[in-house]
């Protein structure tokens, strides 16, 4: 029952997603659908946990030294939540207020043993094997330091970048990599201003979009962008 009740959300889940209707969007707003605040966010899909998702986002930030919006600032900073799926989150929201709560269950404890499957015990990890043998072609198992280093890198993603970073990353290297990606940005927007096909609105909006986007990739502080 419970395969099958995991199964049932998954198809329902791909069903939703494949009526999203793009091609409207495109239509209404070529350049993007527009941007959100929080209290519209919430009224679309008040069953989803923003709020409790939003201060664990800040919790781990903090815990990695970034810096991020926070919740009051959330509040208080207008539309600048950006969703390309707003009708897949408005009906998963009314899916979970339908679906009988022992399905849910199901359905996550089920992902949730697939992520861990790796490093728990053999019995885990062989079906995980045996799983990725017959999606993936995979011959055999990784060895243990592989399997360990991915583990490491999944749970601590921030730390491993930064331990690869004192470790490995010369400060010669990283201001050419800085200056190779505020190139490429400053070449995207230069593109943006010089293309016929954008009409000035859109032109407009795309640069705006551009200019926020401008983030480090090597510093220890960054700012979260919430596209959802």
């Amino acid at each position: 029952e419970a395969v099958k009740g995991t199964f049932a959300i998954e198809w329902q889940l791909a069903c939703i997603l494949a009526k999203e209707p793009y091609d409207e969007y495109l239509k209404a707003s070529p350049g993007g659908l527009p941007n959100i605040d929080l209290t519209e966010l919430l009224n679309m899909s008040p069953n989803l946990p923003w709020i409790r998702m939003f201060d664990q986002i800040e919790t781990l930030c903090l815990r990695s030294h970034f810096s991020c919006l926070n919740i009051d600032t959330l509040h208080s900073a207008g539309k600048i939540i950006n969703t390309n799926t707003p009708f897949y989150l408005a009906q998963v929201s009314k899916m979970i207020e339908e679906t009988d709560p022992k399905l849910w269950i199901s359905y996550f404890r089920t992902h949730l043993l697939r992520h861990w499957s790796p490093v728990l015990s053999s019995s885990f990890f062989e079906q995980h094997v045996k799983t990725a043998r017959a999606i993936t072609g995979m011959k055999s198992a990784p060895p243990r330091w592989k399997k360990c280093t991915k583990a490491t890198m999944n749970a601590l993603p921030a730390e491993t970048n930064f331990a690869f970073q004192r470790h490995f990353v010369v400060k010669k290297n990283l201001n050419a990599a800085s200056a190779l990606l505020n190139n490429v940005q400053q070449s995207f927007m230069r593109n943006l201003e010089r293309v016929d096909w954008l009409d000035n609105q859109t032109r407009a909006a795309a640069l705006s979009k551009a200019e926020k986007n401008k983030t480090s990739r090597w510093r220890t502080e960054m700012v979260i962008s919430y596209q959802l």
